[in-house]
């Protein structure tokens, strides 16, 4: 007998007798097709497609705020003095989501609680319709698209009606967009409408960029209030020394009084200087003592102007221009020369004790602009009481800050105290900005104490590569992207008038006697000899 050749069993595909015969055919059916063909596999060219279906939020926002079906209260917008007349058939449920309405709909207070249309009263000119449309079409969506040109509108109308989250959004925006065009109005409007977290940011982008953005827009824009508390800052980057401060505020302050000038912002030091120069020949008045003046003494009363009087040239520059009035300068020439007498006769060996608020408000500052990554050393001008400080940056890593007080090795063209040992209280900040200004490193020695021996030199501040910010890393280029960098210190050489070392040995400065210290009348060969130049003929 030969053998039958068959299906082989399978136990999957028994056939039951307790189910139907078409039950049992559609189970042999599904075996076959499951055996027979496999699922393609996707390939890179044929992944599964998705379709994004329209959503709910986009419906709502486009039945009931685009098209206001089922309206049940109409708000029209109304402005005193302008045309601003819009008409929004708008949701109750939906306007309780801003503060504004909410007390408006709570329990019947408002007599607008019961209305079917209300006005509502405009008086913020930084409002406008597409501000108000924007506003009111963020309560049906969960996206809104907020521009940094409309922010301000745009949070002056969420500030009406007082939506808290679009105003955080708001906030957020400016954060990310402060820059050159717009750190003015946006400070001017974060305080405006609450917002100090913008506000912060404006300030900071104005302590780091001030010196180094070279823009007649920006100069204009500057309210003194504003600049007060910019140059008042502890944290403002000085390029250079304080009297490079003392220029800015020259230009500004030739801006606000000739606000036509048209010219390159290279080219206003020299129109200010002739200016006030000219000016000072028609009156026997300082400029600040004046009328005129009066609106602008708070901004240059925030100068260091002890700092400004160390250097020859800089105060050359005070007497030509005569803005700053002799009441405020006296003192400060008295209190440098006593300073300087008590350092040439070793009677003071610089601070021992650090004054947080004194050093705030009164060290000297100077800062500097490293183009490129390579090697550096310089010193600051003025005279700085017999300490002649070399600051160098090393470019190889660990990047290195050191602060040398040279004696002797190096030339120096002022004098050089011979104590063996000074003592000096420093800070060092070393920053970075991309092209908007916001800061992209910023680093920080701290108020420090240092003392320095004869010759001596100390490294203040290392960067090795661990220690930079993630942000650095990431950047293409890494440590160069950095470049230009800022360097900005302050420091304090020489003890406080009334420090407490200085007090116990009887060395302090006293207070000056009440004396008549107002500007002098100045007679027109008095005046014209301020004005002349050391090369000038006779």
């Amino acid at each position: 007998m030969g053998n039958a050749l068959g299906r082989p069993s399978n136990s999957n595909q028994e056939e039951h007798p307790e189910l139907s015969a078409r039950e049992n055919d559609l189970a042999r059916k599904r075996h076959i097709n499951e055996s027979t063909f496999s699922p393609p596999t996707p390939t890179k060219d044929l992944q599964p497609k998705r379709k994004r279906l329209r959503s709910t939020s986009q419906y709502i926002y486009d039945a009931l705020f685009v098209h206001g079906e089922n309206s049940d209260v109409t708000i029209s917008s109304v402005r005193p003095i302008s045309s601003l007349d819009r008409k929004w058939n708008l949701h109750k449920v939906y306007l309780r989501q801003a503060g504004y309405f909410k007390s408006m709909f709570h329990k019947s207070q408002w007599k607008e609680s019961s209305m079917t249309v209300i006005d509502l009263q405009i008086p913020d000119s930084n409002i406008d319709e597409n501000a108000l449309d924007i506003t009111f079409g963020s309560l049906y969506s969960e996206e809104v698209l907020i521009c940094p040109e409309k922010v301000v509108s745009i949070l002056a109308a969420a500030s009406l009606i007082q939506l808290e989250g679009l105003m955080q959004q708001c906030a957020e925006v400016m954060k990310e967009a402060v820059c050159l065009d717009n750190v003015c109005l946006y400070y001017k409007t974060a305080c405006m409408y609450g917002q100090n977290e913008v506000a912060k940011n404006c300030m900071a982008w104005l302590e780091t960029n001030l010196m180094t953005s070279q823009s007649l827009d920006l100069l204009r824009e500057l309210e003194p209030n504003l600049l007060t508390d910019v140059i008042n800052s502890p944290n403002l980057i000085v390029i250079q020394i304080e009297m490079d401060i003392y220029t800015i505020l020259k230009k500004w302050l030739y801006l606000k009084l000739n606000p036509e000038y048209s010219g390159e912002f290279k080219g206003i030091l020299t129109v200010a200087d002739n200016y006030f120069r000219e000016l000072a020949k028609t009156t026997t008045t300082v400029f600040l003592d004046s009328q005129q003046g009066q609106p602008y003494i708070q901004v240059f009363q925030a100068l260091r102007l002890q700092h400004i009087i160390r250097d020859f040239v800089s105060c050359r520059e005070l007497e030509k221009d005569l803005i700053i009035p002799w009441s405020w300068l006296s003192p400060l020439y008295r209190q440098q020369w006593l300073s300087m007498l008590r350092e040439e006769q070793s009677l003071d060996v610089g601070p021992k004790n650090c004054d947080e608020k004194d050093f705030e408000c009164n060290g000297l500052r100077c800062g500097r602009l490293l183009l490129r990554d390579t090697d550096h050393c310089w010193r600051w001008n003025g005279y700085n009481f017999g300490l002649d400080l070399l600051v160098s940056y090393s470019s190889q890593f660990p990047k290195t800050i050191s602060l040398r007080r040279n004696v002797q090795s190096q030339r120096c063209s002022s004098s050089v105290n011979f104590a063996q040992s000074r003592n000096i209280i420093f800070r060092m900040h070393v920053a970075s900005v991309n092209d908007k200004g916001h800061t992209i490193l910023r680093l920080s020695t701290g108020n420090m104490p240092l003392t320095l021996e004869k010759e001596e030199e100390k490294v203040i501040l290392a960067i090795d590569k661990e220690l930079l910010p993630e942000n650095v890393h990431k950047k293409q280029g890494g440590w160069n992207s950095c470049f230009p960098l800022l360097i900005a210190a302050t420091f304090q050489l020489v003890s406080g008038p009334t420090a407490p070392e200085m007090s116990d040995g009887g060395y302090a400065i006293l207070p000056l006697p009440n004396l008549n210290l107002s500007t002098p009348t100045l007679g027109e060969a008095e005046i014209g000899d301020l004005n002349k130049d050391d090369d000038d003929p006779e």
